[in-house]
């Protein structure tokens, strides 16, 4: 199991090289990466070694992973140019994302896609403000 806590931990030690300043950004990058790897990975399937990649947001030996109280959304009409990342960046500025991946029929992008926030409001925020620049958004069945 890979966890994906509080990333923090990881800069709480500043060495001689480094400035406060130097030092908060290097935090605030690995917490966007550690926040983007969650949505985009948790939960893939790793063909070759048989099992699903679970990722955790916080330490699972000493607290409860955050509840998802969201509707998947379903984007359609997306170009076929269209990847993961560029979901999270479309997405992501309206709240935590839970999940936010392309759909693939035959390992074939088909123009659709799953996303998921952890709070309904933040769904409701990005389908109200998306709609206007004409994604295609709907509650998934």
């Amino acid at each position: 199991m890979v966890a994906v806590h509080n990333t923090s931990l990881l800069c709480s030690e500043p060495t001689k090289s480094r400035t406060n300043d130097d030092l908060a950004t290097n935090c605030a990058t690995i917490i966007f990466s550690a926040d983007r790897a969650y949505a985009l990975f948790n939960n893939i399937l790793l063909a070759q070694h048989g099992c699903l990649l679970k990722l955790n947001m916080n330490d699972p030996n000493t607290a409860n992973e955050p509840e998802v109280n969201a509707n998947i959304l379903q984007v359609k009409s997306l170009g076929p140019s269209t990847d993961n990342t560029f979901l999270y960046n479309l997405f992501r500025p309206y709240g935590a994302l839970q999940y936010c991946r392309t759909v693939l029929d035959n390992s074939r992008f088909k123009g659709v896609a799953l996303v998921q926030y952890f709070r309904q409001e933040d769904a409701d925020d990005a389908q109200r403000e998306l709609v206007r620049m004409m994604v295609e958004i709907f509650l998934a069945e």
